[in-house]
């Protein structure tokens, strides 16, 4: 399934903006398809919802986490959920803008880590932040008839794309330079820029997923292009950032199967100056990440330098450490240990 286009983003936002505004929310259900309750793709969720149609919505009871037939039998009838999660309507602008996208949440720690960081840094794409779009290049399908199978400047697919690494030599196809120059604006590929992968799901051992796009290559639909230029050093920054657990922890709070640009322009995001040591650490670590990925020394000290720049403190860090059950246990220590040793 491909991303919605915007009207139909600004009509679920219209539409859960009247929820808030002239309903009262009496529950709010999260059904995940990954036991294939429905015969359809198991990586939608569903929302099974109550109201009264009148009044307004202040706090939205969350309940996520329901993926069996049995577990629908313990949701209370009448009476007040006790195990739902209150989202209030501040916090949900700060995650979602004006898409007003209900998190998904499964603890109060969910929400106070959350709740934390959105209060503290504004969103990627605010004036007052770092101001960043993001947008695809080429179209696979649409575009096909501007691919050729050698020659060219490198096409690069989702697929190809880890943490910290571009596989180039993966590329099936390739496009010649005059066109690409003729139809992408600004000619994006004479440098490298920052792409994260389009489709992932929030049960990946990571869901926002980031490299650094070499220079001499273009992209299709499944990669999002950093579209805003930005010096070496920034880009790297912001690179580390995505691949942390942290930003990924609020990601996964949005994302069914696509990480869409509203999803991450909205992500809250740190900017400290290019003095700070944070900041100059953050980019040396990445610089090592980018010759070797699979370094976990670098990588545990990526998890812990974004933790610091979000303001976490050790509960809060530990937590999001505790919501990534995928990801090797090693590095989780490593970065416990990498944020205790950063003051």
């Amino acid at each position: 399934m491909q991303d919605a286009g915007p009207e139909l983003r600004r009509g679920c936002g219209l539409l859960r903006r009247h929820l808030l505004d002239a309903t009262s929310l009496d529950s709010w259900v999260v059904v995940e398809n990954r036991a294939g309750l429905f015969p359809i793709h198991r990586g939608l969720k569903f929302i099974l919802l109550t109201l009264t149609n009148a009044g307004s919505t202040p706090a939205v009871p969350v309940r996520a986490g329901i993926h069996a037939a049995r577990q629908f039998d313990e949701l209370p009838h009448a009476e007040q959920d006790v195990r739902a999660v209150p989202v209030t309507r501040t916090l949900i602008e700060r995650l979602a803008g004006e898409s007003l996208v209900i998190p998904d949440v499964r603890c109060a720690l969910d929400v106070a880590v959350a709740a934390r960081i959105a209060c503290a840094h504004p969103a990627l794409k605010a004036p007052q932040g770092w101001n960043l779009c993001f947008g695809r290049e080429f179209n696979a399908t649409e575009d096909r008839h501007h691919f050729r199978d050698r020659g060219g400047l490198p096409v690069i697919e989702g697929k190809q794309i880890q943490p910290f690494s571009v596989d180039v030599a993966a590329s099936r196809l390739s496009v010649d330079r005059v066109t690409a120059q003729r139809l992408l604006r600004d000619a994006p590929f004479d440098r490298a820029r920052l792409a994260y992968r389009d489709v992932s799901a929030a049960t990946n051992r990571l869901t926002l997923i980031a490299g650094l796009l070499p220079a001499g290559t273009v992209s299709t639909h499944t990669v999002f292009c950093l579209k805003t230029k930005l010096d070496e050093a920034e880009q790297l920054f912001v690179l580390g950032m995505f691949n942390s657990v942290v930003a990924n922890f609020l990601v996964r709070l949005r994302v069914t199967t696509h990480v869409t640009v509203a999803i991450v322009e909205q992500l809250p995001m740190p900017k400290p100056s290019a003095a700070d040591r944070l900041f100059v650490e953050m980019t040396t670590h990445v610089r090592r990440l980018l010759s070797d990925p699979a370094d976990a020394n670098a990588t545990a000290q990526v998890h812990a330098l974004a933790a610091r720049l979000y303001g976490l403190d050790r509960e809060a860090f530990a937590h999001v450490l505790s919501t990534f059950p995928l990801l090797d246990a090693d590095v989780k220590a490593l970065a416990m240990e990498a944020f205790l040793r950063t003051i």
